[in-house]
């Protein structure tokens, strides 16, 4: 169930899942990577790529398995990357 119009702007699940569902439909055949990154963080582009990298490096090069990266420290997430098979 998803309500009809706009939400709160403090519904962050809500927020969430229209994103996927958006990139789902419109994404998923034109990149092999996603980033989502909450308002405090930020993405330092040349690490990430080199994070990519070795994922990819780690799985034989294949993006067709599920991949993830995420922080697990004990401070504020700073979001998440998802390959396209996830």
């Amino acid at each position: 169930f998803e309500p009809v119009g706009d939400s709160r702007s403090n519904d962050r699940w809500l927020r969430t899942r229209r994103m996927w569902r958006h990139i789902a439909k419109d994404g998923l055949q034109r990149f092999d990577w996603f980033v989502a990154v909450d308002d405090g963080g930020f993405v330092v582009p040349e690490n990430l790529l080199r994070a990519v990298a070795a994922l990819n490096s780690s799985h034989g090069g294949h993006s067709s398995q599920p991949l993830y990266l995420s922080d697990q420290g004990d401070y504020a997430p700073w979001g998440y990357v998802l390959n396209a098979a996830a």
